[in-house]
């Protein structure tokens, strides 16, 4: 029964609410995930629980331990745990930002109708029961494997089940003189300016038959006051035209298509974006009217009362901003700053520069550890600079890796790890081959340049500063190394004998 379930959960996530989304396909999800998640939240308090002490006679000093008892509470915190997200709006918050944190960009929505899927966790229980009644007549072997495959999936279905993809405003609409935009859900404001999320539940009744998913966007809107002046989207692209004499001739009004679109797709950090303006709608007010244009993955673009336009993104809620267009130049954001690989290298490099022949013994066990940490630390100084580059995004995109789990913090936890294990190994090799001074003049050199790097803007004054604090650290380094082979170098030893 819990196969069933998974697979479930697996098709309808990955295949039915892609081509036919509805209210039943989320009811599916609920279900099936209230049979699948008790038993992972089960697998979770028995590791927990069997690092727990016994009694003297063997038998578990905790009532947690015993496993009727740990299947109990694990239904009951999946049921809490459903009961909080679905019931609250904390809840669904607290929920999205922890999926968000490990799987990227979800949204997980409070609807207290989804409450009505909580006798699931019945089958769950009885699939419990039965589970234990037969666990001494199935070959132990057999169910570890079982174990062993399903449960990565189960984890993995679990987890995904709420990944929202990449933003979109997919409708604007303006409701007794209030605008309102469609993204994950509906947001109003006022005057444009100061936007707030409406409660899921209250639309319908806010917004009428425009929150009710039945009619398509309007792609056409005039001015309630001056009906000859009308707005209309582009067929393809971004864009809004306007008409003078109510729809029977159309000039551009603002547009981003052709080349301009194609190369502002490449600064997005997805795949085949969908740009286009899909909904536009009129709102006036006290000094004219404003025009708003929803572009889908593009965000929402507004005209003012004076008649300009502007690319706002998704900012109307507090989310990332437009990417600007291909002729403004953006930095680009890094999991890791550039300048620590900067002076990672200046590291590596202090410690080259400052060989002076004899500070240890020729191919000794001292020597050899700490050439092969230069190389490891080099290798990984490569491999770290260069995820971190292909994992860089244009500035206000969002970092991650299409994985389902823990997508998000993979560049920082691969990046990071790397660049930490090249900093350990690249100045514990300075301390084996020059001296635990010169590692530490080497350590210096490497902070110092990668300050600079992360500080000074101009790019001139940036080499310079660069290059004057390297070469300062080096000869620092070169005279600590001096003094440690002078000091403290170990005798030769003839290994030939």
């Amino acid at each position: 029964m819990t196969c069933a379930a998974l697979v479930l959960l697996l098709v309808n996530d990955r295949v039915l609410k892609d081509r036919w989304g509805s209210w039943w396909t989320g009811k599916a999800s609920d279900l099936a995930w209230l049979v699948v998640a008790p038993p992972l939240v089960a697998v979770l308090t028995a590791g927990v629980t069997t690092t727990l002490p016994r009694r003297p006679d063997g038998r578990p000093s905790f009532p947690s331990r015993r496993p009727q008892h740990r299947d109990t509470a694990a239904l009951a915190l999946t049921g809490l745990g459903f009961v909080l997200v679905k019931s609250t709006e904390a809840g669904a918050e607290a929920a999205s930002a922890v999926l968000t944190a490990l799987a990227g960009p979800s949204f997980v929505r409070c609807d207290p109708t989804d409450l009505l899927a909580l006798p699931a966790l019945l089958v769950a229980w009885a699939v419990a029961r039965s589970t234990r009644v037969g666990v001494g007549r199935r070959g132990g072997l057999t169910k570890d494997v079982r174990w062993l495959v399903v449960l990565p999936v189960a984890v993995l279905a679990t987890v995904g089940t709420s990944q929202a993809g990449p933003p979109s405003t997919r409708d604007v609409v303006v409701v007794g003189g209030d605008v309102a935009v469609l993204d994950g859900g509906w947001s109003t404001s006022v005057d444009g300016s100061h936007w707030q999320e409406v409660p899921f539940g209250e639309a319908p009744a806010l917004l009428g038959e425009a929150a009710s998913g039945d009619a398509a966007p309007a792609t056409t809107a005039c001015v309630p006051d001056l009906p000859r002046v009308c707005f209309r989207a582009v067929e393809a692209g971004l864009g809004v035209l306007r008409s003078d004499d109510g729809g029977r001739t159309w000039n551009l009004e603002w547009s981003v298509t052709g080349e301009e679109l194609a190369a502002l797709a490449e600064r997005y950090d997805q795949d085949d974006p969908h740009l286009q303006t899909v909904a536009v709608a009129v709102q006036p007010t006290a000094t004219g009217y404003r025009v708003y244009a929803a572009g889908d993955e593009d965000g929402l673009a507004v005209r003012d009362e004076t008649g300009a336009w502007e690319r706002i993104g998704f900012t109307y809620y507090g989310g990332t901003p437009a990417v600007p267009l291909p002729q403004v130049s953006i930095p680009r954001e890094y999991p890791v700053p550039p300048g620590v690989f900067v002076g990672l290298l200046a590291v590596l490099g202090a410690a080259a520069l400052s060989s002076t022949g004899a500070t240890v013994v020729p191919w000794s066990r001292r020597e050899r550890t700490g050439r092969l940490s230069a190389l490891v630390a080099a290798l990984a100084l490569s491999l770290a600079a260069g995820l971190n580059r292909m994992w860089s995004v244009t500035q206000g995109q969002t970092i991650e890796v299409d994985l389902i789990l823990v997508g998000s913090l993979v560049p920082y936890l691969v990046v990071g790890g790397l660049a930490f294990a090249a900093a350990t190994l690249a100045i514990a090799s300075a301390g084996l081959l020059r001296g635990g001074e010169a590692a530490a003049f080497a350590a210096a050199t490497g902070l110092g340049v990668a300050l600079v790097v992360g500080t000074v803007t101009p790019a001139a004054l940036l080499a310079l500063l660069a290059f004057v604090v390297f070469a300062v650290g080096a000869l620092v380094t070169r005279w600590a190394a001096r003094r440690h082979a002078g000091g403290e170098a170990e005798p030769p030893v003839d290994h030939w004998r």
